[in-house]
């Protein structure tokens, strides 16, 4: 069978040909684009953080007893939580942050580092008790690990004139920005004022900063400071493989238990990882929905155009059975048809999806479009096309040829 008959038919029937080519057209277009920026959000949440996220929870301790005022209570009530939780079982490390990292809440202030014009970075960090690297499942890739020697006290201050000194852990991205040349460890940052001064001892291969959504998630910076709180203490504890589950319903009972003077709230990284991809998380669920309805509207129009012309030309099937046309080459008929109305779309799809990508490039940052999504979106609507077109063309076969004698 011709496509040139079939395409040159076509043209004659210009509305509802056009019409469909243009809905499949921007159907591509549309789904493509929306495929492709899936693909960006998606890869963004599956993107490896550097920490343990599957097997580490978090523990919140919210004082409210009158006894967390005192220092030396509220020492002793940090230390013991920490004794028990790492006593559970199935704990492998537990350790005490000021705030926990993938959590959309931290803190961040500008270093500098000590070379000649050197920029100021802005800078997250975390204040982390001992054992931080093995809780989180950092990978130290230089220097050393904290030593009880390099923690401090919560809340001391420095000043130019006398500043205050830490060692500290960093990425090796933010290493890397500090000193491109290679040689951070050992060497000093401070802020602006000169009031902190700290020393790199170990850089980790990667750690996402509070901030995962932001320019800064590779930047972080781990800093030896028992963050022990009146108001909110925040604890992480790692578990090993499979034990996360009992260690969440035996945490909350152990640490309320031995001091029931404050409010407990136990979580999982995944869970405080999932809220602050929250807005990924909905946009990937929005351009599915859009996707797969455009997707289903399109398929009703082919479903549409391919029942008109069944029932449009039952005289014509007719016929040709009568002259002797067999029923599978009524169907090779409509499927071929709707290929080339499909083909024709896409075809003009493919312009319109590159035009919408650039647009989208340019306003609103999205990465350029790959031609391997472009091509994924084509097949798929050229199956959809083609299932879409399949019932009504099946129903054209069981046209019989007395119906060609019917108007003689």
């Amino acid at each position: 069978m011709e496509i040139g008959p079939i395409f040159r038919a076509l043209i004659h029937q210009r509305s509802r040909f056009w019409l469909i080519v243009l809905e499949i057209a921007l159907t591509l277009a549309v789904v493509a684009n929306c495929l492709h920026m899936i693909r960006d959000q998606r890869a963004r949440l599956l993107r490896p953080t550097g920490i343990d996220e599957e097997n580490i929870l978090a523990v919140i301790s919210a004082p409210f007893a009158p006894e967390f005022e005192d220092k030396d209570y509220l020492r002793a009530s940090y230390e013991e939580d920490l004794r028990i939780l790492r006593s559970l079982p199935g704990v492998i490390a537990a350790t005490a942050m000021h705030q926990l990292p993938l959590s959309d809440s931290g803190s961040s202030s500008g270093r500098l580092s000590d070379l000649p014009d050197a920029e100021e970075l802005s800078v997250p960090f975390f204040d982390s008790g001992t054992d931080v690297l093995r809780t989180l499942g950092l990978e130290l890739v230089a220097g050393r690990d904290f030593v009880e020697s390099d923690f401090r006290p919560a809340g001391t201050n420095g000043t130019p004139e006398s500043p205050e000194h830490f060692n500290v852990i960093v990425t090796q991205e933010l290493a890397d920005l500090f000193y491109p040349d290679g040689d951070a460890l050992g060497r000093p940052v401070q802020d602006d004022e000169g009031a902190e001064v700290e020393t790199i001892v170990g850089i980790v291969s990667r750690m996402h900063c509070s901030w995962p959504l932001s320019g800064l998630v590779e930047r972080s910076m781990l800093r030896p400071v028992h963050p022990q709180k009146s108001h909110l203490t925040r604890y992480a504890v790692r578990a090993e493989p499979g034990m996360l589950d009992e260690l969440h319903a035996t945490a909350e009972a152990r640490l309320f238990e031995s001091n029931p003077g404050r409010i407990l709230r136990v979580l999982t990284l995944k869970e405080i990882k999932g809220w602050a991809y929250g807005s990924v998380i909905a946009t990937v669920r929005l351009l599915v929905g859009l996707s797969v309805l455009l997707v289903l509207v399109t398929s009703l129009g082919i479903i549409g155009l391919t029942s008109f012309s069944v029932n449009q030309r039952t005289h014509e099937i007719g016929t040709r059975r009568a002259l002797g046309a067999t029923r599978l080459a009524i169907l090779r008929h409509f499927l071929v048809e709707n290929w080339v109305v499909t083909s024709s779309g896409l075809a003009l799809g493919v312009i319109l999806t590159l035009l919408l990508n650039w647009a989208l490039a340019r306003f609103a940052g999205i990465p350029r479009i790959d031609w391997p999504v472009i091509l994924f979106g084509m097949l798929t609507l050229w199956v959809v096309g083609l299932l879409a077109a399949l019932a009504p063309a099946v129903r054209g076969t069981t046209v019989a040829p007395v119906v060609a004698t019917r108007s003689v």
